[in-house]
């Protein structure tokens, strides 16, 4: 049913774009709408360190399962010190059971 109004929501839109009594944040809305739905929406980008660069072959189970959960691989990575101290953002195990 709500498709049956995109047409005449277009319309609206390309409507408010053009008018010139609309105010700017009203005509640049409706542009970034009307170029959304015929361009789609530019991709998000997120900021990543890389820290690990292994493989994921290289990767066990465990450390696999952290990531698809979410995780960090973080103390992987920087494994306790000598004295067995870990770091401040220690992550339980996970439970295979959860995962997913």
């Amino acid at each position: 049913m709500a498709r049956a109004h995109c047409p005449a929501a277009i319309s609206t839109l390309v409507e408010i774009m053009r008018d010139p009594k609309a105010s700017p944040a009203a005509r640049a809305l409706a542009a970034e709408r009307i170029l959304d739905r015929g361009y789609g929406r530019p991709p998000a980008l997120a900021a990543v360190a890389v820290t690990d660069t292994r493989s994921v072959r290289d990767l066990t189970d465990e450390e696999l399962m952290r990531i698809a959960a979410g995780g960090s691989l973080e103390l992987m990575v920087n494994p306790p010190d000598a004295a067995g101290e870990l770091a401040d953002a220690e992550q339980p195990p996970l439970d295979p059971k959860k995962v997913n």
